[in-house]
């Protein structure tokens, strides 16, 4: 977060150690950077990501680590496909650096399985957990393969390491999720909120994409299903349309390029993990109505079912 690029009105400072950072397009496959499609484009992101790990860095013995977020979360619930994921491991043992798997926001159930790691079988250097880890309690948490070994004392410090209380409550959420077989049940929620969303998909020419897995899912409204023009406007009247209603969503973070913001478009879907079928369903049902009304203000064509 410190060596983000600066959001306007939000972070006042130039970002800390930004000059050791290289960012790369992130596999974004319903708005490819490169204009392709998955998967007949061949992965020409990773290979436009080698190109960069060996020639837009200060040398690829430089490089510590590559950091990803398999499904990227604020970005607007973008899936990385599973080919992509095992290419950047495999990256990763070529050129003799670390990969770590982001999973703060998809871990511990989330998306139908422990981890994306988990749901792909794919095993990273390192993974970062939090946010579901404590469930609501503030805790973090770096796994690590066992046979990375040779850090100091200082580089392992944490202000807060050591603190009983977290670790007690993150055990006791975790065998609270084991006990009640709540990955299962993201996994099989999860499927039934994406038929659903899906079926509106077909009847709203407001609905451009829908995606994700488990109970982490995104709407990616448009103004247009062809050029998919973000329909910033539109998404946060659905939000704001909803929670009258009853049913609280949000949308994901804009995308930045200097002081334009745009691209808040994602309507983002998380629910507990305890969430009852009904009450998934009332959710679902609002989230229609809301889409009903703001494609009748703004001319959007649908139908019912």
């Amino acid at each position: 977060t410190a060596a983000s690029p600066p959001l306007p009105g939000l972070i006042r400072f130039r970002p800390f150690g930004e000059e050791r950072f290289v960012r790369y397009p992130y596999p974004y496959c319903y708005r490819c950077p490169f204009k392709m499609s998955y998967p007949d484009c061949g992965l020409t992101c990773l290979e436009f990501l080698e190109k960069t790990i060996k020639y837009s860095t200060r040398g690829v013995s430089s490089i510590a680590g590559l950091i990803i977020e398999p499904i990227q979360g604020p970005g607007g619930v973008i899936p990385a496909p599973r080919d992509y994921l095992k290419g950047v491991l495999e990256l990763g043992e070529k050129y003799g650096f670390y990969i770590v798997f982001d999973e703060a926001q998809t871990a511990n159930g989330r998306v139908g399985a422990w981890s994306v790691a988990h749901l792909h079988g794919l095993k990273p250097d390192m993974m970062t957990l939090t946010k579901g880890l404590g469930g609501g309690f503030p805790i973090g948490a770096t796994l690590a393969k066992a046979g990375i070994k040779g850090l100091s004392y200082p580089e392992e410090h944490t202000t807060f390491g050591g603190n009983p209380v977290p670790y007690a409550a993150a055990l006791v959420n975790l065998y609270v999720i084991e006990k009640l077989n709540l990955v299962e049940r993201a996994r099989v929620m999860g499927d039934y909120a994406l038929k659903r969303l899906n079926d509106m998909k077909s009847r709203f020419d407001l609905i451009g994409d829908v995606r994700g897995c488990g109970l982490y899912l995104g709407l990616d409204l448009v103004k247009n299903k062809e050029t998919k023009e973000p329909a910033t406007d539109e998404a946060e009247e659905v939000v704001k349309l909803a929670f009258e209603k009853g049913a609280l969503y949000a949308l994901d973070m804009p995308d930045i390029i200097g002081d334009e913001v745009s691209m808040r478009n994602v309507i983002k879907i998380r629910p507990p993990l305890v969430i009852k079928k009904e009450e998934l369903d009332e959710a679902l049902n609002i989230l229609e109505e809301a889409l009903v009304e703001v494609s009748e203000e703004y001319g959007y064509k649908y139908s019912k079912t």
